[in-house]
């Protein structure tokens, strides 16, 4: 009796196993790295960005797209973006009274276009950079601080805005004919809707 409770259970184990492993036949991960995609994110073009932090925005760009020349037959898709370093505000104070720690938002907008002009991806990154702050007309430490902490802000910024261009590109998007009721909108120019 004890070994037929035994080889039972056995039994029910395995059936439970092997239904587990046959229910993740074919999971694939979320981000796998197609060679189609890749090439795609290879060969974004970033347009030139003003700005005080704009030479370091566009060199973390091209650091994690690519940024390469098109060869011939390839999707181009072009990235617009701009950084802006919004207000200033103290975090802490010293005992005396003077300002020890400061923080300044960092604002970073991203449009990707594909090849036809549509936009695909339109995001708007807001974060905080916050910094030590020496008293006392020491202003160059302060000025280097702060430079740093926006420099940390734009890379944690751009590695995180890879996964949604990725999905953005891998996705694609949806093609809204040329046909009534659409025409009838002003300016349409046949883009269709992206899913982000």
């Amino acid at each position: 009796m004890y070994y037929k409770m035994k080889l039972i259970t056995k039994l029910n184990l395995a059936i439970i196993g092997v239904v587990f492993f046959q229910s993740c036949a074919n999971i694939q991960p979320l981000y796998k790295e197609s060679a189609d995609v890749k090439e795609k994110i290879n060969n974004i073009y970033i347009m030139p960005i003003d700005g005080r932090y704009g030479v370091k925005l566009k060199n973390e760009l091209e650091e994690a797209f690519g940024g390469r020349q098109t060869n011939e037959g390839i999707t181009r898709y072009t990235l617009k973006a701009s950084v802006g370093l919004g207000s200033r505000s103290v975090q802490v104070y010293n005992v005396d009274g003077t300002a020890n720690r400061f923080k300044s938002t960092v604002t970073i907008e991203y449009t990707l276009y594909d090849n036809e002009g549509c936009v695909i991806l339109s995001k708007e990154n807001k974060t905080d950079a916050s910094y030590n702050s020496k008293s006392g007309g020491y202003d160059y430490g302060n000025i280097a601080s702060e430079i740093a902490a926006v420099n940390r802000n734009i890379e944690y910024n751009v590695k995180h805005f890879y996964p949604q261009v990725f999905n953005a590109i891998k996705t694609g998007s949806k093609k809204i004919p040329f046909v009534a009721p659409y025409l009838a909108i002003a300016d349409f120019d046949g883009c269709g809707l992206y899913t982000d």
